[in-house]
């Protein structure tokens, strides 16, 4: 009998080794009861957070209601005065080396802002805003005093905490103020938008109509390199870009720009220019003069994407100049200076009729104005 209870236990023993291995060797199924570990889950809340760390139960009430009239006139009192965030409590305290300190309660349930002096050899004080929760600093990692006022922190948690508890009324009201301001600012961004819209597409409306004009009555600007060789290898070096292939002395581009509309312009040509070419070539001195005192003033002062020029003449042979830019609202105006000699630049906008700028008088102005509406409105 006895054989018999020994050999069933054998195999009792033996069946839960064999399962216990097969449940180790088999996968395993997926469980969906996981308990979850809440001390890990992710949470802001200052008392929770703080709850953890065991701060000592110390509270000496060392903060007092702020009351901006009581500063005086030192430089701590300065700063705390220049201060541009809402104060409700304030702590003034002196550190080891006889510096005064400041340690202000806001708004915030989360940050504090202390000023204390700076290590300039001038007397100087900053502000720096320190995160209980995290225990950093908002910005500067050598700042003076750091450990006092991480050891005040800890032994006044208690009473900072309640006093940021006093403070959701205005947290509250400054999340509406918030609200509000963005609310605000995204209903502006979109009436801009719609303004722009509007803008681009009278603009458009305003390129068709100049298309033909532009093409009947403005022509192009030869221009030439001078001899300054050592220029030229320099501006063709910093032309080579990592994306664009550009040749300064052949005016080729490999960009969409110049292969679609910029290239079937002869050679020096303002208008063959894309804006890589213009830029190669303008920004080093590498142009030659012209003898003409205005050709040479819109040479040297064009910018990139010239459409085309109109030279013309007014009353006692009075020379100027309209400019055009592709896509561009406005036009540059070349008109004789109205006192000396030579030529001045100037801009009106298309779109509105208004001049950028004083260049040339009013009665110059007026005569331009009377040849763009000849060439525009008739």
């Amino acid at each position: 009998m006895g054989l018999i209870i020994g050999i069933v236990i054998v195999a009792v023993v033996v069946g839960v080794i064999i399962a216990k291995l097969v449940e180790s060797s088999s996968p395993s199924t997926p469980n969906f009861e996981v308990s979850v570990n809440t001390s890990i889950v992710p949470t802001r809340d200052p008392a929770q957070i703080l709850k953890s760390k065991k701060f000592p139960k110390i509270n000496n009430h060392i903060f007092q209601p702020f009351n901006l009239e009581q500063l005086g006139n030192s430089l701590l009192d300065d700063t705390i005065r220049q201060h541009n965030h809402y104060i409700a409590f304030c702590h003034i305290g002196t550190l080891d080396n006889g510096n005064q300190y400041a340690i202000m309660i806001g708004s915030s349930d989360e940050w504090l802002d202390i000023v204390t002096r700076t290590r300039a050899k001038t007397p100087t004080y900053e502000r720096y805003g320190f995160n209980i929760l995290d225990e950093r600093w908002s910005y500067g990692s050598n700042v003076l005093g750091a450990p006092h006022f991480r050891d005040l922190i800890a032994q006044n948690m208690y009473e900072i905490l309640s006093l940021m508890k006093t403070q959701s009324k205005v947290r509250e009201e400054k999340r509406r103020a918030k609200e509000v301001e963005e609310a605000k600012a995204e209903l502006e961004h979109k009436k801009y938008e719609e303004q722009e819209a509007a803008r681009q597409e009278k603009l458009q409306k305003i390129i068709v109509q100049r298309t033909p004009i532009i093409q009947k009555h403005f022509f192009g600007l030869s221009f030439e390199f001078n001899k300054n060789k050592g220029n030229h290898e320099r501006a063709q070096r910093n032309a080579k870009g990592e994306y664009y292939d550009v040749d300064l002395y052949a005016q080729t581009c490999n960009c969409k720009d110049f292969l679609n509309s910029k290239s079937k312009f002869e050679l020096n040509d303002v208008r063959r220019l894309c804006s890589h070419l213009y830029y190669g070539i303008w920004s080093y001195e590498i142009l030659k003069s012209k003898k003409d005192p205005l050709e040479d003033l819109v040479l040297k002062k064009i910018r990139r994407d010239v459409w085309g020029i109109h030279f013309f003449t007014g009353e006692n042979d009075t020379r100027f100049a309209i400019i055009a830019y592709i896509d561009a609202p406005e036009l540059d105006i070349v008109m004789p200076k109205t006192r000396g000699d030579g030529f001045t630049m100037t801009r009106w906008r298309y779109e509105d009729g208004v001049w950028s700028g004083s260049g040339g008088g009013k009665q110059l102005q007026q005569v331009v104005r009377t040849k763009l509406e000849e060439l525009f409105c008739a």
